[in-house]
């Protein structure tokens, strides 16, 4: 649903981002859902 999806921030620590290592990802928590963070493809 759209609030999980709304859960998921990713903001860009430069004006040209190249790589991951130039964003912040945060995960914020809804009451009732466990967060799963699965690293990797």
């Amino acid at each position: 649903s759209a609030k999980v999806h709304r859960l998921l921030e990713v903001k860009r620590n430069i004006d040209e981002p190249k790589t991951i290592d130039d964003y912040t990802v945060l995960v914020h928590e809804l009451d009732g859902l466990k967060v799963e963070i699965i690293d990797g493809m």
